[in-house]
């Protein structure tokens, strides 16, 4: 198996008293989509900004471990020569230039390209086949967008940037539950025609669950499970504290007391 992103015991610390991240490990092979689920305050999107190179922006520093992409270490590297390289965040909020049109939007993502062979107008035709609304919105300000329309825009950025690894951060937030299956269902489509690498952190743990092929359960900045989707899908804590179907009723415990009745995975011991 070909990785394309390990991280290796990675801890996290913001303004060098608040430990966000103990001693994480976690892979994403190449060309598959990875799930990272856990409560507010886990620790996701702390991972996120670490592997994208965000964390000084925030007050927050990688204290130990590695982080490595196609075996290259990244640590240190700035977040504008991580997007050059191939490695694209979709962060939380869909962050686009609202009195921009949707194309000049595009147009903004080429810079990402700087050095490396360009391909715009395939790249735009390409956007557009996945995102026919998309096509039919282009000369139209992206802040005029639906929700929905704006996820797409900022995923189509992703693709403009000529990505290998892309970070995906809450698509999912504040989406109908019927966009958010469109979302995803492209979301796959991509993964697979592209063969794009991808970790998505995820709140909506049975959309992520659907899409993803592996999945990791982070607890206090440390993975408690993983395994396939399929498989974790199937586990009853998993099914009870992040896809609401309970079997205990009023005796339900937290998820942590929950882990602490199982044997800790192998390669965490």
């Amino acid at each position: 198996m070909t990785v394309a992103l390990e991280i290796n015991n990675l801890e996290v610390v913001y303004h060098g008293a608040i430990q966000a991240l103990n001693g994480l490990s976690l892979q994403v092979p190449e060309g598959e989509i990875v799930a990272l689920l856990g409560a507010n305050g886990a620790g996701k999107s702390t991972t996120l900004k670490a592997i994208s190179g965000f964390l000084p922006l925030e007050g927050g520093k990688v204290t130990h471990g590695t982080i490595q992409v196609g075996g290259a270490d990244i640590l240190g590297t700035a977040p504008h020569l991580l997007v050059r390289s191939g490695i694209v965040q979709v962060r939380e909020g869909r962050h686009v230039f609202a009195d921009m049109t949707v194309e000049d939007n595009l147009v903004a993502a080429t810079y990402a390209t700087v050095g490396r062979p360009a391909a715009r107008r395939h790249a735009f035709d390409e956007v557009y086949s996945y995102f026919p609304i998309l096509a039919e919105r282009r000369k139209q300000n992206a802040g005029y967008l639906s929700g929905g329309e704006q996820q797409m825009l900022v995923i189509g950025r992703a693709l403009v940037a000529q990505p290998r690894l892309i970070l995906f951060d809450e698509p999912s937030l504040g989406l109908a539950p019927m966009i958010v299956a469109e979302i995803f269902e492209i979301i796959r489509k991509i993964s697979r025609e592209k063969e794009v690498s991808m970790l998505i952190v995820e709140q909506n743990a049975t959309a992520a669950l659907r899409t993803a092929s592996y999945g990791y359960v982070i607890e206090n900045g440390r993975a408690v499970i993983d395994g396939r989707a399929e498989d974790l899908v199937q586990n009853k804590d998993i099914r009870e504290f992040y896809l609401g179907i309970s079997e205990h009723g009023a005796d339900r415990q937290d998820f942590r007391e929950a882990q602490r009745r199982k044997p800790v995975p192998e390669w965490l011991a």
